[in-house]
């Protein structure tokens, strides 16, 4: 699999800030929702930074699907059954590729 290049997790939210630690300990802000937000909604602007947020988290754990679903693929070709969710792995390969800014 690709490396990545964005900032590694985990990130957290400190006012409209999605905030990770940089290469020396140093806090950085990856995002702030309430500068480039065309919404006035605090909620909104809240609910988006927690999402970026999450988004390491939930590349890593993308991983980890992709990961089992190989190792299950070939224990079921082993014993001679028949893989299921090919469309279900093309698909999170390809949301991974996006996060990674490859498609």
């Amino acid at each position: 699999m690709t490396q990545t290049k964005f900032t590694p997790g985990p990130y957290w939210v400190m006012d409209y800030e999605v905030m990770a630690y940089g290469p020396n300990g140093i806090k950085l802000a990856i995002a702030d929702t309430k500068v480039y937000s065309q919404n006035k909604d605090i909620e909104t602007e809240l609910a988006n930074a927690h999402l970026f947020a999450a988004a390491p988290e939930m590349y890593e754990m993308l991983k980890r699907i992709i990961a089992n679903y190989q190792e299950a693929s070939s224990i079921a070709e082993l014993e001679g059954y028949e893989t299921k969710y090919e469309q279900d792995k093309y698909f999170v390969e390809s949301l991974l590729a996006k996060a990674r800014g490859e498609s």
